[in-house]
């Protein structure tokens, strides 16, 4: 009887440490992600919102659910210079005795690996998105093709701003060339896939991937866009993504934030495009019906009001920087419509307004900038930092107490009790333009423009 009960034991002891290898070993598969860097030169650098962005899309390249213990992804580095190439192949595995641990430790490295990004120098000078792209589209292919159950993205950190290969946009008047004609050219010259229809096995495309953009047209000086060209840069880049058969798109136009990368920063030189918003003269002979009518932009849409809410007796968002950034976008506009706006409009300004709860049913309405002054100057910081809006174009109010129709929840309703609702409700900061309704309570406050 011992005898058999020692096998069963020895027996148990194998099968668990079976398991226990099977568990260290056995990985559940992310994405192939490939990331594009671009040159950065003459650009800004990610803004805080696209940096946790960035840091998202690696989380979830991992795998963050599932029954396996261990999450393991691909990702390769791919940096658009002058001469586009393969930068670095990471190949990374999160490993952990347990899910929870595991999903932890996401975090902390999706930090580290965009720190890596961070680091890159490009080594070629100018930029050539069009090149890297490829080289995404073909690492793709041949380096996936074997595995179907993994998911295939693309993520780009380029402003689409090219200076050579086949798009180079020193060459080629993209404000003035139809796109069908440029994504006909790049067809004639083998650098786009043919018609869907017409793909065979030896096509590099992006079927089945989805693509990411952000910081498109992020530039600093020398090199100048306009709003007009803003927007037709995203046209072309979408219409040139979905012409590789991309399965999706998204597209966030970049913010100008913190000091722009340079040449003299350590960063290989990119020419400046000299884009021009007005059409070339036709060569006579011409009939009327052979000019075109001058590209004239529309004006930019006005923007919105958004209260934002602060922790009693300080200048602490209740809801946190990143949903205050949340709540701007939705409410007000993002980056690219403010600055639009603001570029649109060049005598036109933002303006936030500060409010505090008055806390004591005998205090007065107070008129003079406390703490009102500095939950403003908290909501200013953010359209500054993570909007990229000048500073000269945001002015931060302290209104203290004073009634305002978005201000206006009684603290002491019955005249004794602080209602801690309505005193939260009057605890804000709002953002608004000159144009909004609203305007007109907060004139008085307003001493310079």
């Amino acid at each position: 009887m011992k005898k058999i009960i020692g096998i069963i034991l020895i027996t148990l002891l194998s099968i668990m440490a079976f398991v226990s290898c099977d568990r260290s070993t056995h990985f559940l598969p992310g994405e192939y992600l490939v990331i594009i860097v671009g040159n950065r030169a003459n650009t800004y650098p990610l803004s805080a919102r696209d940096r946790e962005r960035v840091e998202g899309i690696i989380v979830n390249s991992f795998a963050s659910t599932g029954v396996a213990y261990n999450a393991r992804s691909t990702i390769w580095l791919v940096i658009s210079d002058g001469d586009p190439r393969v930068y670095e192949i990471l190949n990374e595995e999160i490993r952990s005795g347990n899910p929870r641990n595991r999903n932890d430790n996401l975090p902390h490295e999706a930090r580290r690996i965009v720190s890596e990004i961070e680091s890159i120098r490009a080594v070629n000078e100018e930029a050539d998105l069009l090149g890297a792209l490829h080289e995404a589209a073909r690492i793709l292919r041949n380096e996936t093709s074997e595995d179907s159950s993994r998911t295939r993205h693309v993520l780009i950190l380029d402003t689409g701003i090219t200076t050579t290969g086949y798009l180079n946009m020193q060459e080629i008047d993209i404000l003035n060339t139809s796109m069908y004609d440029i994504i006909q050219y790049l067809r004639e010259h083998h650098a786009l896939p043919p018609q869907q229809e017409e793909w065979d096995e030896h096509d590099i495309h992006l079927q089945d991937a989805k693509v990411t953009f952000l910081n498109i047209t992020n530039v600093a000086y020398p090199q100048e866009v306009s709003p007009a060209i803003r927007t037709h840069v995203q046209r072309l880049w979408t219409a040139i993504i979905t012409a590789y058969g991309a399965d999706s798109i998204d597209m966030s136009v970049g913010i100008r934030y913190g000091v722009p990368n340079t040449v003299e920063s350590g960063f290989p030189y990119v020419s400046s495009v000299p884009f021009y918003a007005a059409l070339p003269e036709p060569e006579p002979p011409y009939t009327e019906v052979d000019v075109p009518e001058p590209y004239e932009p529309e004006p930019p849409a006005l923007l919105g009001m958004v209260k934002l809410r602060f922790v009693p007796e300080s200048d602490i968002l209740v809801d946190g920087r990143p949903n205050a950034i949340i709540s701007i976008i939705e409410q007000l506009g993002d980056a690219y419509q403010i600055l639009e706006y603001l570029e649109y409009f060049p005598d036109r300004n933002l303006y936030v307004v500060g409010s505090e709860a008055r806390m004591r049913p005998t205090l007065p309405n107070r008129t003079e900038p406390v703490i009102s002054q500095l939950r403003a100057d908290e909501v200013r910081t953010i359209l500054i930092e993570d909007f990229g809006v000048p500073p000269e174009r945001v002015f931060a109010v302290g209104a203290g107490t004073s009634v305002f129709p978005w201000r206006m929840a009684e603290e002491f309703p019955d005249g004794v009790t602080l209602d801690e609702d309505n005193a939260q409700s009057n605890r804000v900061a709002v953002v608004m333009s000159r144009e909004s309704g609203e305007f007109k309570y907060i004139e008085k406050f307003i001493y310079s423009e």
